[in-house]
């Protein structure tokens, strides 16, 4: 229970703040406060947009084959694949580029020699990072029973929120292809969220109705963004602060470092 409104707070933090920025720094303080480490908590945080990267790596290119079919949506088809394709390539580069990164982080010798104070702070740095590498390495040889688990359970996740607004065009009797609004929700949030907006609204909802206007009639689009939003938005922020506010109600356990 005690994580399930971790997760709440969390998802809170990320839809209440520009770019979900929140959701990060909410994410490593209320693991650090139940007791994970610095670079425990930091690595948690790092799987889990991992696995939420490596679903819409997998899932973008998936939905635009299944549409294939439909020579209306080929730019809609072109934009998933590279889309994917760029969030590979940059999530790759990455991964590629980590010493380096790690390197730049802590600076070099000659400075360290010279402010005694950034020396400190790169040895901190260095023994986080250590920490981290020691972290990963601990998840990625969990076993493959492990991560099938948490693969499946973040597939199960994402694929449940993309659905809704399927569903409840479904249910106003229009039938929408699930690939086409999936489609169509990834790329249009995604844009969205550069909107500098929390949680993209207003943007959101303009950019569906535009684009899944010519599937749907005005007022059914209307009814169905409507429970969207109620479902993935409202109710978070409610369930969210009331978490929010138990979590803050929690004495602070134990901080290892």
């Amino acid at each position: 229970m005690h994580l399930l409104g971790i997760s709440l707070a969390t998802d809170f933090a990320f839809i209440a703040t520009p770019a979900g920025i929140g959701g990060y720094a909410a994410s490593l303080y209320y693991l650090h406060r139940a007791g994970a480490s610095t670079s425990s908590a930091a690595s948690i945080t790092a799987v889990d947009q991992g696995l939420d990267i490596l679903f819409f790596i997998l899932a973008l290119p998936v939905a635009g084959l299944v549409l294939i079919h439909s020579a209306a949506l080929a730019h809609l088809r072109t934009l998933a694949l590279t889309t994917s394709a760029l969030i590979a390539i940059l999530a790759a580069g990455a991964w590629l580029a980590r010493r380096t990164l790690a390197k730049a982080l802590l600076g070099s010798n000659a400075v360290s020699r010279r402010w005694p104070k950034v020396r400190s702070i790169q040895l901190m740095v260095s023994d986080l990072l250590a920490k981290l590498r020691s972290d990963m390495q601990l998840i990625l040889e969990a076993g493959p029973a492990f991560l099938f688990g948490i693969v499946t359970l973040t597939f199960l996740q994402q694929l449940t929120r993309y659905g809704i607004l399927w569903l409840a065009l479904l249910i106003l009797g229009h039938q929408v292809s699930f690939a086409l609004t999936f489609l169509l929700q990834a790329l249009v949030l995604q844009a969205a969220i550069w909107t500098g907006i929390p949680a993209g609204a207003g943007a959101a909802e303009i950019g569906l109705s535009s684009t899944l206007g010519m599937w749907v009639p005005n007022v059914g689009l209307a009814t169905a963004l409507l429970i969207w939003r109620a479902a993935t938005l409202y109710v978070c922020l409610i369930v969210g602060a009331i978490a929010t506010a138990l979590l803050a109600r929690r004495m602070p356990s134990a901080r290892p470092e």
